[in-house]
């Protein structure tokens, strides 16, 4: 008589499917299904990220799990567990995970199958737009830059390093509207291709990183997690020739 080897399906989900990037708990959820002819035995869940699943291995890296293996399947039965993990990662970034499940017959013939959840991980942050048009009394975070108090009339030049290349009689007047310019100005700067254009992009995303790392502290990615995509901005300012001292945008925030 042929042996009939055994067969197995594995199902992973998450709970919920995107986090906070900065670190909080999803839940994974395996299903496994004997789609054998005859009774299985569970022998292991192992996953790629988190170890082994059964609760009672020690040391682990998951907070919490009700997998309970090895146990027995009949014809067509399905086991259902459940792992807990804290999760953080880059901002935008996401966490794959893979199960493994492992099963054999009373005849030692093995099976296994697999699959993955993924989680992917968010961040908090408003545009430029949303904090020019939320200006008013009390809407914007309350701090200050080298002893300057940031709000909708401080000036750019008070907050930024700004090079004077880009002033005109001494003041920034990106907008040309020949008064120095405020965050707020800032905030609704046009941009362009040119040099004042780049600047102005590089300016107005800087005001609303400085008020989103305020107001929204860890749920928004650090200044530093950003600095090469500010060194690009730089580059379309100053041009590809110009090498920021000691690495550091030309165009950065005033220390605090």
């Amino acid at each position: 008589m042929n042996n009939v080897r055994p067969t197995i399906t594995v199902t992973k989900t998450a709970n919920p499917t995107s986090l906070l990037f900065s670190g909080d708990q999803a839940t994974f959820t395996v299903v496994v299904k004997n789609t054998s002819v005859e009774p299985v035995s569970l022998s292991s869940l192992v996953d790629d990220k988190l170890g082994n699943l059964d609760k009672d291995t020690t040391p682990h890296s998951w907070t919490s799990s009700t997998c309970d293996v090895p146990r027995t399947l009949a014809v067509g039965a399905s086991y259902s567990c459940a792992v807990t993990a804290t999760l953080s990662g880059a901002a935008g970034g996401s966490h794959v995970n893979t199960v493994t499940a492992t099963a054999s017959d009373n005849e030692g013939s093995s099976a296994s199958a697999t699959d993955s959840a993924t989680v992917s991980f968010y961040w908090r942050g408003r545009t430029p737009g949303y904090w020019k048009n939320h200006a008013g009394a009390g809407e914007w975070p309350t701090f200050s830059v080298s002893g300057v108090a940031v709000t909708p009339s401080t000036l750019v030049t008070q907050v930024f390093n700004v090079p004077s290349s880009l002033k005109t009689n001494g003041i920034l007047d990106l907008n040309k509207d020949g008064k120095a310019d405020t965050l707020l100005v800032a905030l609704g700067y046009k941009g362009g291709s040119d040099l004042s254009g780049s600047a102005q992009i590089l300016l107005r995303a800087g005001v609303a990183g400085l008020l989103n790392e305020q107001y929204f502290g860890a749920g928004y990615p650090a200044y530093n997690a950003g600095l090469s995509h500010l060194n690009l901005h730089s580059q379309r300012v100053y041009g590809r020739s110009h090498t920021p001292e000691a690495g550091t945008p030309p165009i950065k925030s005033r220390s605090r």
